[in-house]
């Protein structure tokens, strides 16, 4: 209820201060005729430096209001995209309580609307936000207000915007050596040399630091120019003195100089005395940044704002600049130095991390640091109600918990199959009811559940369960029905089967019987034609021998023949016969 009250607020408080834009540009007209209202300016700072290609640098957006109270800024800044880009927008030190629009940024803008709550500000320095460039290309690159508004916290909300704080940069090439800001004494008589122009290739800003404790130094000689005097110290303005060390128009120096500030006085002498002197200022800084420390968030701090890491270091000379951190082999982030030391850190899954991290002073002096990280899976989901049995007419449903708004992933196996994974999120109060519209199929089901909270980190793997589904009743009824089915149809189709031989066979032998009994006939017809024909050649034979009995008196061997053809005659034809009526009654 907390979470959706503070956003209804934000979004009320955000209408209400579109709806007054309106007034705003009306209340504005009126009061700059009336000349009623009190001056406020948008500006940056820095607002000069020099950098070189590839550099990053940090330009703090401020609002000044000095004299009244203003509670609502907004404004547009523009800068040219081929020199500079936007490495990140940070709100880090703001003043401002609610972002109406969260500043951000694009191809050669920058962007941001926000209100600071009641009794407002009132001061010089009110920083509204840090934008973290990095140089592209060299040459000068302008970054000013295209547009913007400072409203009064009057209670009409005038427009009090008088005016903006540009900026100017120049962006170096890597090989060039541009001439820096000097301040100057000026000659005690007329006509001697003018203050020299200096230059130096390696601390050519006088507002930068640098870790070369050798600097070299070097300006033009005229053709009158007869004597040249330098000296270095610690103090803004001095004379080098009188004594000319050489007539030369550059100088390296060899021996390491002490961190610090330090100044470089030059002046020249002709023919009618030493001249101005000109005073240049170089910054050294060439230890590395000290008492660095990496701190991560606790598991309770992970849940409630997500990971974050706290850097802390230490440099009294030119001051912290950055932070470079690299995780595992994620790509490497960027952290320019703020007040809060505090850090937001990509989501990470359960287990240990290497991070490595360097921070680096203005003057590019760096330390490095490695720890481990070991990131905790979250609390696994719990699984509150299930039914470990069921039948392949009811539907599985699981109900548990875990955190608010999570993203959960169900995972369901059946026996050795490949698992499926089903999505779906809690509630706000991390309850969820998981239901399967599917139909289970019979067989033994593994689930377990995994989830993601709100800030993208993962729960540990839930506890495994096991359901088991088997046919319901009716199921059962309608398999034996249809077993009985396939049986009866199955001893039809077999009897149906066996009569169909039955009647094939039995045709099949009466056919046989048919063509047997033909064959038989054919055979007894031959056979009683070939018994004929050897009958009729016997009784022959026998008529023969009685013509012969007829004329004489046969011999005994005559006789004993004619008795033997009757007898053997007599047998074959029995034999016959009862063979051929054996073969009729097997047919």
């Amino acid at each position: 209820m907390n979470k959706i009250s503070k956003t209804l607020n934000t979004t009320n408080i955000r209408l209400k201060y579109t709806k007054l834009l309106a007034v705003f540009s009306f209340v504005f007209v009126f009061f700059s005729v009336c000349g009623a209202a009190e001056a406020a300016t948008l500006y940056l700072s820095p607002s000069t430096g020099s950098y070189k290609i590839g550099q990053s640098f940090t330009v703090n957006v401020f609002v000044s209001s000095a004299e009244q109270a203003m509670n609502a800024a907004q404004g547009t800044i523009s800068f040219p995209a081929d020199k500079l880009s936007v490495a990140s927008i940070s709100k880090s030190g703001s003043i401002v309580s609610l972002w109406t629009q969260e500043p951000s940024f694009s191809a050669g803008t920058v962007s941001f609307e926000g209100i600071v709550l009641n009794p407002g500000f009132t001061g010089s320095a009110g920083k509204m936000i840090s934008i973290n460039f990095t140089t592209r290309a060299a040459g000068d690159a302008v970054v000013s207000f295209s547009s913007g508004s400072v409203l009064a916290n009057d209670g009409e909300g005038t427009n009090i915007l008088s005016g903006f704080g540009n900026a100017r940069f120049n962006i170096e090439s890597e090989n060039q050596a541009l001439p820096a800001p000097i301040s100057t004494t000026p000659a005690s008589s007329a006509k001697t040399p003018p203050a020299p122009m200096i230059y130096s290739s390696t601390h050519p800003d006088p507002n930068k630091w640098y870790n070369i404790s050798n600097p070299r130094f070097s300006w033009s000689l005229a053709e009158d120019i007869t004597g040249v005097s330098f000296l270095i110290n610690d103090k803004p303005l001095s004379n080098p003195g009188p004594a000319s060390d050489g007539l030369i128009s550059e100088k390296q120096f060899e021996n390491n100089i002490e961190d610090g500030i330090w100044y470089f006085h030059l002046c020249l002498k002709n023919s009618r005395g030493w001249g101005a002197i000109s005073h240049f200022r170089f910054n050294i800084d060439a230890r590395v940044p000290a008492d660095f420390t990496i701190n991560f968030s606790s598991k309770e701090e992970l849940l409630k704002d997500g990971l974050k890491a706290k850097f802390s270091a230490n440099d009294d000379l030119s001051g912290i600049n950055r932070f470079e951190v690299k995780i595992d082999n994620y790509e490497m982030m960027l952290f320019p130095d703020s007040e809060s030391k505090t850090y937001d850190l990509p989501v990470l899954d359960p287990g240990k991390h290497n991070v490595a991290v360097k921070v680096f002073d203005n003057a590019g002096n760096f330390t490095a640091d490695f720890k481990e990280i070991k990131i905790e899976a979250l609390d696994p989901p719990e699984i509150k109600e299930y039914s470990s049995e069921l039948t392949t007419n009811s539907f599985l449903v699981v109900k548990g918990s875990t955190y608010p708004n999570a993203s959960l992933e169900i995972w369901i196996q059946k026996n050795t199959e490949m698992p499926v994974s089903h999505k779906m999120n809690t509630d706000e109060y991390g309850n969820f009811v998981f239901i399967d519209e599917h139909k289970s199929e019979v067989g033994v089901y593994k689930l377990w559940i995994e989830a993601v909270n709100e800030l993208g980190f993962k729960t540990e793997k839930s506890k495994e369960i096991f359901i088991s589904v088997q046919e319901s009743n009716l199921s059962k009824l309608k398999a034996v029905v249809t077993d009985l089915m396939v049986i009866v149809s199955i001893l039809i189709s077999s009897v149906l089967f066996l009569a169909f031989f039955v009647l094939f066979m039995i045709k099949k032998i009466k056919l046989s019987k048919r063509k047997l009994r033909k064959e038989v006939h054919e055979a007894e017809d031959s056979l009683e034609k070939a018994f004929s024909a050897l009958y009729e050649d016997m009784a022959e034979q026998l008529e023969s021998l009685e013509k012969i009995g007829s004329k004489r008196e046969l011999t005994k061997e005559e006789e004993k023949i004619k008795k033997k053809f009757k007898d053997n005659l007599k047998i074959a034809e029995n034999f016959i016969r009862k063979e051929i009526e054996d073969i009729e009654k097997e047919i």
